[in-house]
């Protein structure tokens, strides 16, 4: 889940997950979504990656309209 407690909507691209064991969901190169101020958006992990998800912490990233975004666990 990803959630924007500013004000204004967050663009979202080449938005990527990864998991603890290394498995990497990857949500393609173009748009992935808004993320409207003061909201959340889920992003579900497609279904043809499997295995995913199953332990440890996940990281994510993503090229939003403000530059790059990296979490770190």
């Amino acid at each position: 889940m990803a959630s924007n407690a500013g004000d204004r909507r967050i663009r979202l691209a080449k938005l990527k997950i990864t998991d603890g064991k290394g498995d990497i969901a990857n949500f393609g190169d173009g748009l992935a979504g808004y993320v409207l101020g003061h909201s959340a958006k889920i992003f579900a992990v497609p279904p043809n990656v499997k295995g995913f998800g199953a332990g440890g912490v996940a990281t994510v990233s993503a090229q939003t309209d403000l530059g790059p975004l990296e979490t770190r666990p």
